[in-house]
């Protein structure tokens, strides 16, 4: 395979990689904002049982406040960020579906000799699937 070609090879698999790395970060992140979601609900729960409910003159109780629970701000700063970093999941996740299929042409294209593992490993060929 001639060096132009070569490396364009390269800088799609290493597009590829980075994009994956870009991924796995992105979940990260919602798995993270996903496991501490009790916890903010169960604190926010707390912050409005201390409050007293204007309607009856004492305390929420804890059904009314799990049933209001939106209105504390840091629950619904943390709801928030929970749905940017799934939004976020689904673009990075597009970036990676893209630069694999960009991987699959470059690869296709090019004499594949020394790349074979690699190949394999992407599971490019010489046909193009639109999943």
């Amino acid at each position: 395979m001639d060096d132009a070609t070569k490396a364009k090879v390269d800088a799609v698999i290493a597009n590829v990689i980075q994009s994956a790395a870009r991924l796995a970060d992105a979940k990260a992140r919602e798995m993270e904002l996903d496991g501490q979601r009790s916890q903010v609900k169960s604190e926010a729960i707390a912050r409005i049982m201390s409050i007293e409910d204007p309607q009856k003159g004492k305390p929420y109780s804890a059904t009314a406040a799990a049933e209001i629970v939106m209105n504390d701000v840091v629950f619904a700063m943390h709801e928030s960020d929970r749905r940017n970093a799934t939004a976020d999941t689904i673009r990075v996740a597009g970036e990676y579906e893209a630069a694999k299929l960009a991987a699959r042409f470059a690869v296709s294209g090019a004499e594949i000799e020394g790349f074979e593992p690699l190949r394999v490993a992407l599971q490019l060929d010489h046909t193009v699937r639109m999943n």
